[in-house]
């Protein structure tokens, strides 16, 4: 009964070791886990960060482009404007086939 008894325990002690080891490599495997899921947000953030600096820098090519555009627009209208002036005849105020203009 005692051998029983003690071969029972050694039993138990040995499902306890088995169990304990079984306990550490869940803890290990959740640590990487852990690890793994914080190189992830750590990789996210980065990603969101850059992606953050590339909207701001289209942002401001966006507001230079549109302000080169209203500048060209503006020089194309003086120059249009600047045209129609020098072919308006000056007494008449009207265009090149006026008859107050001569060749």
């Amino acid at each position: 009964m005692e051998e029983s008894l003690r071969s029972e325990v050694l039993e138990l002690k040995l499902k306890l070791k088995e169990q304990t080891v079984i306990v550490e490599e869940y803890k290990q495997t959740s640590h990487e886990m852990k690890l793994k899921v914080t190189a992830a947000e750590l990789m996210r953030d980065e990603a969101m960060s850059e992606a953050d600096s590339l909207q701001e820098s289209l942002t401001k090519v966006r507001s230079q482009y549109t302000e080169l555009d209203l500048k060209k627009n503006k020089e194309i209208s003086l120059i249009h404007k600047q045209s129609h002036e020098k072919l308006t005849c000056s007494p008449c105020l009207s265009y090149i086939h006026c008859p107050c203009f001569s060749w």
